[in-house]
């Protein structure tokens, strides 16, 4: 008997091996491959550093949208193919996206993740090349996105982005991770208060942000902007 497929982990591969045999009396021939993949070498953690990116079910911008990710992110590198990257999410989701992350060992994800945040409260705003709004804006983001604080004076964060871009965000516009966190209340009066902020944003089989949502996109979004992480589904 020949097994194919991929699992999440050699841990998992020889689980399911010894399972099998420990059931059934065949002469298995092991084709199963386990990820994440060799060629990855060290570099295994991404952070998206785009405010939305899109998870593919293949690779390929015209394939089928799985779910959106948003910045600030990690993800697990799981496999590459042609300039794409397969990536499981936070909550155990699995698609392609390709440049839309910073992609980092596990000693350069540990030091991110060491370092002081801020995350998007408000539900669309820019960020920009210097503390006044009027100049160059850097990137768009999105209530939930979360990038590294570098600074903070009377009106702006400074931040930076996973990518290595500085920029400046507006004071009103986001909170400090940590205090966002404590702060954060799961009551039926800010669930309905958090969801009325989202009326008449368009429709997306897999939007999962400000900028679009489906049904279980919406739910998830929500209760994510009140300290609460759900599966997508």
């Amino acid at each position: 008997m020949t097994l194919k497929g991929e699992v999440h982990s050699s841990h998992m591969k020889q689980q399911l091996l010894e399972f099998i045999k420990s059931r059934e009396h065949y002469n298995i021939v092991d084709s199963i491959i386990a990820l994440p993949q060799e060629s990855l070498g060290e570099k295994r953690h991404g952070v998206i550093s785009v405010s939305v990116a899109n998870l593919r079910s293949k690779p390929g911008h015209g394939e089928e949208l799985v779910t959106q990710v948003l910045m600030g992110t990690p993800v697990t590198l799981l496999k590459f193919d042609d300039g794409w990257f397969l990536v499981q999410t936070p909550d155990d989701y699995l698609g392609w996206t390709d440049d839309m992350m910073a992609v980092w060992s596990e000693n350069d994800f540990a030091a991110w993740r060491q370092q002081p945040k801020i995350i998007v409260t408000v539900t669309y705003t820019h960020s920009h090349v210097g503390r006044d709004a009027a100049t160059d804006i850097v990137s768009d983001l999105v209530a939930g996105n979360i990038v590294k604080l570098r600074s903070k004076d009377s009106g702006s964060f400074e931040v930076e982005y996973p990518d290595g871009r500085v920029a400046y965000v507006a004071l009103g516009d986001a909170m400090p991770l940590k205090q966002w966190i404590a702060g954060a209340q799961d009551t039926p009066e800010r669930i309905i208060e958090t969801a009325k902020r989202f009326k008449g944003v368009p429709y997306l089989w897999g939007g999962t942000s400000a900028k679009a949502l489906d049904c279980s996109g919406f739910t998830k979004t929500v209760y994510f902007l009140n300290g609460v992480l759900l599966p997508r589904d």
